[in-house]
């Protein structure tokens, strides 16, 4: 099929979320667009929280659902709005317009409330502060890989019909991609996630009804992450911004009982 009648189809089978996908530059497919829009039109009525909003493709595909299913809730979106993929588009306030912009076009701002920086354990508090609901419907990872950080942080509220959305998940694509890969696996042996389907490597799937994020372990979680740094030999810059763990201290030796002995 030509380039110019791939269009064609594309524009017939999906629609608007084509034009979402063309008209705000979204690094996911239409497919993945009209995937998350529907599997969110399923979830409850409950505030939902995306990590790494980008350019706010997948926020207002999110937005759209609470819209048209007459929803009252909020959608949180967390994004830093500079470096990265944004840096094409300007500093921070150049991606805030843009993104405000996307959201005005497409008549999504009103469930939309963003939190304009990196998240991190320290500021994930105030992330947690912004959710309104005693649950949440729905949890989207799109950011640098770090699912330890994310499930520790919001797993707890995922309503048992809510959905997990997790983008970049394969083996070998980047080391993002190993990161989210291994570690969501990890998550999976430690019943903390039921994994459905995985579209174009996107991971669509649930929170376990068993889950308990007291089975995070740092230091399996740290090892994974170390692991991919070095499969993937990133750099020291890279490294301060996406690799810092923190690991379990080790219990200090005990001392020496007392012998008598000079």
């Amino acid at each position: 099929m030509s380039s110019p009648a791939a269009k064609v189809a594309k524009r017939l089978l999906y629609g608007r979320f084509y034009r979402l996908q063309r008209d705000t530059e979204g690094l996911l497919s239409a497919a993945a667009y009209k995937r998350i829009y529907q599997r969110m039109r399923e979830a409850p009525d409950l505030d939902s929280v995306e990590i790494g909003g980008a350019g706010g493709s997948a926020s207002i595909a999110i937005a759209w659902a609470k819209i048209e299913g007459g929803q009252s809730s909020k959608h949180i979106v967390v994004e830093k709005l500079e470096g990265g993929s944004r840096g094409r588009y300007g500093g921070f306030e150049d991606n805030l317009a843009r993104f405000e912009r996307h959201l005005a076009r497409f008549g999504a701002k009103d469930p939309i409330r963003l939190f304009p920086h990196h998240l991190t354990a320290e500021n994930g508090h105030e992330v947690l502060a912004m959710i309104e609901t005693s649950q949440i419907a729905g949890l989207m990872c799109d950011a640098d890989g770090r699912l330890d950080r994310d499930f520790a942080l919001f797993l707890p509220l995922v309503h048992p019909s809510g959905a997990i959305i997790i983008d970049d998940y394969h083996p070998s694509r980047s080391w993002k991609h190993a990161m989210t890969y291994r570690l969501l696996n990890q998550f999976m042996a430690w019943d903390l996630f039921i994994l459905e389907d995985t579209p174009n490597g996107m991971a669509f799937g649930r929170r376990h009804p068993e889950a308990d994020v007291a089975r995070i372990d740092a230091d399996v979680c740290a090892d994974i992450i170390d692991s991919v740094r070095a499969d993937f030999k990133v750099s020291e810059r890279l490294a301060q911004l996406y690799f810092r763990t923190t690991r379990t201290a080790a219990a200090p030796t005990p001392p020496r009982a007392a012998t008598g002995l000079a």
